[in-house]
Parts: C-alpha cells; structure tokens; sequence
C-alpha cells in the first residue's frame, strides 16, 4: 500500500496519498501568510476549523469563518489569507480532475464559492483522520466517496443527473458479498468491488449500503471476525489467527472482535473452554 509523503512548510502539513489517487491534503494551523492568486488544475474542497480567512474567488471576496466549506473548481484562479493577526486553522483536499470523473462517470463543478456547513466540515475533518491515521484501504476509499456524494448532492451542479441515472442500475449483490466472502483475506479496493458489477464507485457505494446495510469494509471485517472464530475454536496462537484472518496486527485484531463479538478473543477462547 503506498504510504502518505509529508512536508512541512511552518505550521502548514503537505500528504499526498498515492493509493487515492494522489490525493493532496494541506493541513494548516494558525495559517497567517498570504497565499498569491494562482490557478490549478485541480479541485479543491476546503475547510476552516478555527479563526477567520478571506477567500477571493470568481472576483469575489468571501468570509470564511470556523465551519465554512470553500470549493475550487479546476482552472480558477483564487487565493486565501487570513482575516486578522491571529491567523485560521484550515483543512483542504485537492484532487485531479479526472478522479471525480472517474468515481461519478461525469463531470463534477461546483456552483457556490463557500457555504457556512458544520455538519461538512466536520465529516471532512473525521475523513481527514481517517485517511492519516487507519491502513485500511476499502474503508478510506469508501468514506471519501460517501463523503465527496453528500458534498456534491448538496453544493454539485450535476447531481440530479446522478440521481436520475440511479433507477437504470442494477447489481448482482450476491456475487458481490460472495466476492467478499471467497477473498476476504485480500485487501482489494472499492474500484475493484464496483468493477465486478461495471458501475462508479459512487452508485456501487450508494446501492451496497442501501441494500446490505453496512459498508462493503465492515462487511469484510464482519466475514474476517467470523472466520477468526472458527479457528479459535480450534485452539489456534491468537496472533496467527489475527494474521490468517487477514488483520494487520494482533491489536487491530482485539479490537475488532471485542466490538463485533462483545469480548475479547482471548475471553473467547476462556469461555468455550469451560463450555466443553
């Protein structure tokens, strides 16, 4: 799995993450420089956490105040400084252009400049966090496109067409869970997954959901935490069955099957011990 590349520039963190699709993430803390006009290539979905800034956009000047949400589309040209001495606490996420077309089959822009969203921000926060800090590769693909959908159902210019384009799509949901099932051990990716039925990560995230209940991630580590059982029962090292199950580690292991099963497997092995 390719790893994050971090640079700090002051108080201002650099990660691209090579297995999203060089994601570029800027995590940014009591940011008082001023930022130039420049232009990219690339979108940008931003967040202030704390403190105030200016973002001059589409010849605009816009207030950014802890919980606004700010997009850039591909080639505008804009610049962000902070509003006052004390500088602002900002998170953004900038991604190549042909990710959004790839993850929703169309062309994605976004109508406002910035929106005062808590709620957003907060789930992009929580996201941020999820993709420094877990290996999980499904997990962080699928947060970001549940997350990148709500962001565009709310803000996109093209979401109603996504919508429409719903009622058209059907999946094989049993092959896909016997997928998961039949290689549970394997890291595979959401692309992979939405691959096997010919649809966008966005509507096979969408329709895995709705229909199963749960993530494509959780219901893998579910299928893992009950092939691990299994072997428990057949008086197996705990840190090999952490490893044949397909967990990373005998910590992430615990931790997984005390919150699936209620206690740890180690309890586990105790109790159908006594029950014999």
């Amino acid at each position: 799995m390719g790893k994050s590349n971090h640079s700090k520039k002051g108080n201002i963190k650099f990660s691209t993450i090579s297995d999203l699709n060089d994601l570029q993430i800027v995590y940014g803390e009591d940011v008082t420089n001023a930022f130039p006009l420049h232009i990219h290539k690339r979108i940008c979905i931003g967040t202030i956490r704390k403190g105030r800034g200016i973002l001059f956009h589409k010849g605009e000047e816009h207030i950014l105040e802890k919980g606004s949400v700010y997009f850039i589309n591909s080639q505008e040209v804009h610049l962000i400084r902070a509003l006052d001495e004390n500088g602002f606490n900002h998170l953004v996420f900038s991604f190549r252009e042909d990710v959004f077309e790839s993850m929703f089959k169309r062309k994605i822009n976004f109508k406002y400049s910035s929106v005062l969203d808590q709620e957003v921000s907060n789930e992009l926060i929580k996201l941020y966090k999820v993709i420094e800090e877990l290996d999980a590769l499904l997990k962080k693909e699928y947060d970001l496109v549940m997350v990148l959908s709500k962001i565009i159902s709310l803000y996109g210019e093209n979401m109603k067409e996504l919508d429409r384009d719903k009622g058209k799509i059907h999946i094989d949901m049993k092959k896909i869970c016997r997928y998961i099932e039949e290689n549970y051990i394997e890291n595979f990716t959401l692309g992979e997954l939405a691959n096997i039925s010919k649809i966008s990560k966005f509507h096979f995230s969408r329709m895995f959901k709705k229909e199963i209940g749960i993530s494509p991630y959780n219901y893998q580590i579910q299928i893992r935490i009950k092939n691990a059982q299994k072997l428990l029962l057949k008086r197996k090292n705990i840190a090999s069955v952490a490893y044949e199950s397909g967990f990373v580690d005998q910590s992430h292991f615990t931790k997984f099957f005390k919150k699936i099963v209620g206690i740890t497997p180690a309890q586990y092995v105790k109790m159908n011990k006594i029950i014999k």
